[in-house]
């Protein structure tokens, strides 16, 4: 327990009236809703409360700190209901407009897990949801707690079952396994060799309590070769985020050097 005296800078409440019969969107500046849910198997119900927080200052781009995402907060027990039998956390839209013909190819999301320091035990951190497939995503726990390997599950009626069509990358990298530490952002791309089909459904990415997420991005056409590109470009490192005419040419016998270029510069909101 902290004894010491503390000083507030900032803070930020806002609270929210749920209709027990849908769940309540979150707007966000690109247009994209999300959604705090609550859900006991196939059931939804917003009579649990769902507390979650989001990073709302201005920041630069891609600043990745211990609160610049957003996250459902944990708790054990609230008014004599157990919480450890609902997932809560908030939910993604695909297929938003319920287009009759929407494929998914693949989605990335910058995630840091700060529930606890250690992995105490394996945790379930997504679950997506589409008209034909359900997968959930599992961080199994390593080295007494200490990392965490990323692992995914298809749900059959019988239970569940390992899923191998897919594909993994950490920060641009095709591994088999991720490895996750707690309190460290990670960038996971999922990729989908064969789509997955969402044709006039709303599916759903839910992001379970625990795990802080930032810029998620789905791709509705193959994205097996451009994930350098979505690595670097996230991290501003990419050839095709400025380019000109002007050049800097290095060979082993000169080097032509442009002199007196006249720079255009604009400031543009990207959609």
């Amino acid at each position: 327990m902290n004894t010491q005296p503390t000083v507030i800078k900032e803070m930020s409440l806002a609270s929210l009236v749920y209709d027990e019969s849908t769940l309540y969107p979150i707007n966000t500046s690109t247009g994209n809703k999300m959604f705090p849910f609550s859900r006991q198997g196939n059931i939804y119900t917003n009579k649990i409360k769902n507390p979650f927080v989001i990073y709302k200052d201005s920041m630069p781009y891609l600043f990745l700190t211990a609160d610049s995402g957003i996250y459902s907060l944990p708790y054990s027990e609230v008014d004599d209901v157990n919480i450890s039998k609902f997932n809560r956390g908030i939910s993604l839209a695909v297929n938003q407009n319920k287009f009759s013909q929407y494929d998914l190819y693949g989605f990335h999301i910058w995630s840091c897990y700060k529930k606890d320091d250690t992995f105490p035990s394996n945790r379930k951190i997504m679950t997506l949801r589409s008209n034909t497939i359900t997968l959930v995503f599992y961080l199994n726990s390593l080295d007494d707690g200490k990392r965490a390997k990323l692992s995914v599950k298809r749900v059959t009626v019988t239970g569940e079952e390992d899923y191998n069509n897919i594909l993994l990358y950490q920060n641009g990298i095709l591994l088999d396994s991720p490895y996750i530490y707690p309190m460290s952002w990670s960038l996971l791309t999922f990729s989908f060799p064969e789509s997955l089909s969402f044709d006039n459904y709303i599916g759903q990415i839910e992001i379970h309590e625990g795990l802080m997420f930032n810029n998620a991005t789905l791709y509705e056409q193959s994205i097996d070769k451009r994930v350098d590109d979505i690595f670097e470009s996230h991290l501003g490192l990419s050839s095709l985020v400025a380019q000109d005419e002007s050049t800097l040419l290095i060979n082993s016998e000169d080097i032509d050097i442009y002199t007196d270029i006249k720079w255009n510069i604009f400031v543009g909101k990207p959609v």
